[in-house]
């Protein structure tokens, strides 16, 4: 080959979605099917080779054809079959957090490290809808150098030098016209590569038939051989990705310092019970593998790592680019949604488990006392309200009076506590709901105890109506809730106002049967909101029509918190809120409960600020960045915020994944309504008319936000990892047998977070802290059972793993190898 030729690298592979406009099942079917002739292939044909990733399809072939996935075993010893990516599966890459990511890699690898002797250098997902720029440090730091994609669909085709919020780089490749070619269409898109690029040295063209498998055919093969004949002026390969980028000269390369978005931006909303099961089955994980090695540690027990595993591959399976994003067919969201309750309740029993082996030392409790005991995860002190239930000694029937339960920290200290109403509806003096502030120590078991007393029944709730408005003041916050539209008129953090009036309102936006988004880059079309019903009809609503109830009212008071609820309407549609404001905390917690009866709309909660002209951020993987403020719908993952100086308006979310900004306005997308898998083609209609279509998130779901103001910039991501896994709590009286455990780790600087820290192989764990914010900074470490005290400095944005064996905490990449 002369030095000069152009050289084309041509990657047969076959995309093939495990779910989509199918069930698993046809999923398995088709993978068997796809391999099998790829390995026809590879054997008959000298010089071709297949590329393919993701080892949740190569575990299939194992499991259902053992003596494929042995040929195909073969086909990789002699460089006939690639393996590509080295992942789990292609997830999508904005909603999961960046620990996930990890987990995504870490499984691949080693899956395919097993059973292939491989490690991939270059990570690939070509059909996810956008790609986080936390994705460039978590690469680099799992063994990649490189990786390429397919969308954003209106980006360039070509390379550059992607950097990373830590400033880490590696090389990118846009590919050209799509991952696959359409049967019989090889050679014309060969063609259209070299009339459109032709003074590219190195190029990178992808073919194959694919989205339900495929890969190669004979007549695309002979298309292939005919345009290498044809074009003598070309050095023409069938190649690999890491071969491709093994040629590239990256001198030249510009830098880009972006997430690659946006695209197909209604993925971000649709399937919200999807999304949240997978947020929750996220936060359970990582906090069963802190309790179960703290256990470990403290009671030798045996790690459960096959169990672990197999809940990890369910939360793997979640994140695929076709299900997290809510563009399935109506029967698969139907199996995802049991296989992640399944998960969910796997974890639970393991949590029950561990509970209560680091219960162990609690004295036991005395009569006319509830032991109630709180783990507490986070490796630093936290100040907190604390929720739980628990069942009386015996049932009291006497209905002038009720038990009452006032709580005491381990110093006999007595905290504010309230009654109110438990998560039954039993009319007895029997099971209770008791909340309290209580102060947790880090990363223990903390026990608090509540004496019970038998006092006369009063419905007695202070008034906090003032003219129009309920007023809610404590030392640092003050609320107004407006008793005529229901919504958020103020809310004022140590003297500043933050929300104006109307905040919190429930707009309604036109939609369409789409569930990807796939023509639009916003939803601004309103056509109305959510208003308070009257009286009457909210207590029709409610189904007590006899009652004179006020609609907006409040349904509990005490020392720690209220509660107002109103309910609203739109149309055929209904809307239950409940504002939650603490009298000791300056932020509102805000549950909204929807029974959306309305196709093709979007409904969002918007927040109106007093910001002029902030900043408008949100996080992403191991990272934040900050977002359009044009009403483009935009991607973040458990917080955004505006911020102005130093003040910041922030808002948590339990899997609430897209919104937009606008004027100073934060507008949080809730639900859509389109269709299930409905797929605009060009003019055509999206769906057929003339019969009744079931749509995506019809009926009843829930969101929960926090909304939180001041002083926090730096804190954002602390928080929201609060608000998202929360202290495991259980009233329980425990043996007094034992001794209490150590703390499993301390860190002095609240900005840290403790992303993960597991046991990885007996007596040996693996640790990860973040650092997300922008600033520099130190903290200092304790380890209290391998006797380790240190000092850590984090540059901005860096995510630094550690393996902990005896007295020994040695940096590692992400995956636990050495650096």
């Amino acid at each position: 080959m002369r030095k000069t030729m152009k050289q084309i690298h041509l990657l047969c592979n076959a995309h093939l979605d495990p779910v989509w406009l199918w069930q698993r099942k046809e999923g398995v079917a088709e993978t068997l099917s796809t391999f099998r002739v790829a390995a026809a292939f590879c054997e008959k044909y000298d010089g071709f080779i297949f590329n393919h990733n993701e080892a949740l399809l190569y575990e299939w072939v194992e499991k259902y054809d053992p003596k494929l996935f042995k040929r195909i075993q073969k086909l990789v010893e002699e460089n006939k079959w690639h393996i590509m990516g080295g992942w789990y599966l292609q997830p999508d890459c904005l909603m999961p957090s960046g620990e996930s990511i990890v987990r995504q890699i870490e499984i691949g690898k080693q899956f395919f490290k097993e059973k292939f002797n491989i490690t991939p250098k270059t990570a690939m997902n070509v059909d996810s809808f956008g790609h986080s720029r936390g994705l460039v440090q978590i690469l680099k730091k799992t063994g990649y150098d490189s990786y390429f994609f397919m969308r954003p669909t209106e980006m360039e085709y070509g390379d550059f030098l992607w950097e990373g919020y830590d400033g880490s780089r590696i090389v990118a490749h846009k590919v050209f016209r799509g991952y696959n070619s359409l049967k019989g269409n090889t050679e014309k898109k060969l063609e259209e590569y070299i009339r459109e690029y032709p003074d590219r040295e190195q190029s990178l063209v992808l073919w194959g038939i694919g989205n339900h498998g495929g890969g190669a055919s004979k007549v695309d093969l002979e298309q292939v051989n005919s345009f290498i004949a044809n074009h003598d002026e070309y050095h023409i390969i069938h190649s690999t990705p890491e071969d491709y980028f093994k040629e590239l000269d990256r001198s030249k390369l510009e830098v880009r310092k972006q997430s690659l978005v946006h695209c197909m931006v209604g993925c971000y909303t649709s399937m919200v019970r999807v999304k949240q099961l997978h947020r929750q089955l996220e936060n359970k994980l990582y906090l069963t593998e802190k309790m179960l090695s703290h256990a470990a540690l403290h009671r030798k027990m045996e790690y459960p790592m096959d169990d672990l595993k197999k809940i990890q591959k369910s939360l793997l399976f979640s994140e695929f680019h076709d299900i997290l994003p809510g563009t399935m067919v109506q029967s698969s969201e139907k199996e995802e949604l049991m296989r992640l309750s399944q998960a969910l309740t796997s974890l639970d029993e393991l949590c029950t488990e561990v509970f209560f082996l680091l219960a162990s030392g609690q004295k036991t409790g005395k009569s006319g006392e509830i032991p109630i005991l709180v783990y507490n995860p986070y490796p630093y002190t936290i100040d907190t309200e604390i929720v739980t239930e628990f069942q009386l000694e015996d049932q009291g029937w006497d209905e002038t009076k009720t038990t009452i339960g006032r709580v005491y920290d381990c110093n006999g200290t007595m905290l504010p506590s309230q009654n109110e109403k438990p998560e039954c509806s039993i009319n007895l003096d029997w099971r209770k709901k008791i909340v309290f502030r209580g102060v947790l120590q880090p990363s223990c078991m903390n026990r608090f105890d509540c004496k019970l007393e038998l006092v006369e029944k009063t419905n007695k709730k202070s008034s906090y109506i003032q003219g129009d408005f309920f007023i809610i003041k404590n030392k640092g916050m003050e609320v107004w809730i407006n008793i005529h539209t229901g919504y958020i008129d103020k809310y004022n953090v140590n003297g500043m106002d933050y929300l104006k009036e109307n905040s919190c309102r429930l707009e309604v936006f036109d939609d369409n049967e789409d569930p990807w988004g796939m023509t639009v880059n916003r939803f601004d079309k309103k056509m109305g909101e959510f208003t308070l019903l009257s009286m009457e009809d909210a207590n029709s609503f409610r189904g007590y029509q006899g009652n004179t109830e006020s609609n907006i009212n409040v349904i509990e008071d005490g020392e720690v918190r209220v509660i107002l609820q109103g309910v609203f309407h739109y149309e055929n549609s209904y809307a239950v809120i409940e504002y939650c404001i603490p009298k000791m905390d300056s932020y509102i917690d805000v549950t909204i409960t929807t029974l959306i009866n309305g196709v093709n709309k979007m409904v969002k909660c918007n927040l109106n600020s007093f910001f002029e002209n902030p900043t408008f951020l949100g996080e992403t993987m191991y990272g934040y960045e900050e977002l359009h403020q044009n009403g483009e719908e935009v991607n973040f993952q458990k917080w955004c915020s505006l911020e102005m100086g130093n003040k910041v308006l922030a808002v948590f979310n339990e899997g609430i994944y897209g919104g937009c900004a606008d004027s100073g306005n934060i507008l949080l997308s809730l639900l859509r309504t389109p269709a299930y898998s409905a797929h605009p083609i060009e003019k055509r209609k999206i769906v057929p008319t003339d019969r009744y279509l079931p749509h995506i998130d019809m009926g009843e779901r829930q969101f929960k936000i926090r909304i939180q103001a001041g002083e926090i910039k730096d804190k954002c991501s602390t928080l929201a990892q609060r608000w998202n896994e929360k202290p495991y709590v259980l009233s329980h009286f425990p043996s007094c047998e034992g001794v209490l455990p150590k703390k499993l780790v301390e860190i002095e600087n609240e900005i840290i977070v403790l992303s993960a820290f597991k046991q990885t192989k007996e007596d040996t764990y693996l640790m990860r802290l973040i650092n997300e914010t922008d600033k520099s900074c130190v903290t200092k470490i304790n380890l209290d059972y391998f006797n380790i005290e240190t000092k850590l400095v984090f540059q901005p944005f860096e995510v630094r793993t550690f393996v902990i064996h005896g007295t020994s905490m040695v940096e590692s990449d992400m995956l636990g190898h050495k650096i």
